[in-house]
């Protein structure tokens, strides 16, 4: 009996000791910034809209990790101030296993520049403004190279749909840039 209660001990060990080492090798939890300029290709522009993506490492296929999008804030800018806030905990990512798969110079240390091509996600986030009406979203990359030169630091070219408030909606059209970030300052 007593050899019974080593083996299992020692198999417990193992998972236990192999479920750590490989949860180790995944990268934390990611915040990325989206910032829609009033002229998208203008950075002097004022930015009107802002998508906040927190972002899970959840599988990893060597320099490719699979990303689930944990949730999605929007934020609507008028004049340097936040106009609404809307949130969406349950991101619909089209890909085959949902997970936003995106190949990494280093995998244990994303940047920005890896994120520059999103797939295609939509859903419908809640209001978090009294008196806005929830917002449905429909957005993703186009992978079409940036201007040249390009106008911010770190961008992707991206197509964008919101709609919101009883008919208002905002779209912009396949291939407009948009800065990418890793700030929560979304309106500078």
């Amino acid at each position: 009996m007593r050899s019974y209660s080593v083996i299992l001990i020692g198999i417990v060990a193992m998972t236990l000791h192999g479920s750590a080492s490989w949860s180790h090798a995944l990268p934390p939890d990611f915040t990325l910034v989206w910032k829609i300029h009033d002229t998208p290709s203008d950075p002097n522009t004022p930015v009107v809209f802002a998508v906040t993506s927190t972002l899970r490492a959840t599988s990893k296929s060597g320099n490719s990790i699979g990303w689930e999008v944990l949730n999605q804030a929007f934020q609507r800018v008028n004049s340097g101030t936040v106009t609404a806030l809307w949130r969406e905990e349950q991101v619909n990512v089209e890909t085959h296993d949902g997970l936003w798969w995106v190949a990494h110079a280093d995998p244990s240390t994303p940047v920005v520049g890896d994120f520059t091509t999103p797939p295609e996600m939509w859903g419908v986030a809640t209001a978090i403004t009294s008196g806005e009406q929830d917002l449905e979203f429909n957005m993703e990359g186009t992978g079409t190279p940036p201007p040249n030169p390009p106008p911010y630091l770190e961008m992707g070219n991206m197509r964008w749909w919101f709609y919101f408030n009883y008919g208002q909606y905002a779209e912009w059209e396949d291939d407009e840039p948009a800065e990418a970030g890793d700030s929560d300052d979304v309106i500078s």
